[in-house]
């Protein structure tokens, strides 16, 4: 497993923020989730830039978490069982 969290400290690391926001709005939305605190997002982007070039210190991203394994030589997995696995892990959640 291998954990990454980028840091910047300029406009893209705060346009990587705003694009994360309203990728996950239609989902926040689709579950209630409060989104107020983020005021309108319109300008968001100004905003979060601002507060950027103001702070002059790094911005953290969202972690990233990448996991891989292996399995054993001549093992073969189906779409299908994958697809199965996955729906049961997350009824479970």
């Amino acid at each position: 497993m291998q954990m990454e969290i980028p840091v910047g400290d300029n406009s893209a690391a705060a346009l990587w923020i705003y694009d994360l926001v309203c990728a996950l709005l239609p989902q926040m939305q689709q579950l209630n989730l409060s989104h107020e605190a983020l005021g309108t997002l319109d300008t968001l982007l100004k905003r979060i830039q601002s507060e950027v070039e103001t702070s002059k210190n790094p911005v953290p991203g969202v972690a990233l978490i990448g996991a891989w394994c292996s399995r054993p030589a001549g093992g073969s997995v189906s779409a299908g069982t994958l697809r199965s696995t996955m729906a049961k892990r997350n009824s479970q959640v």
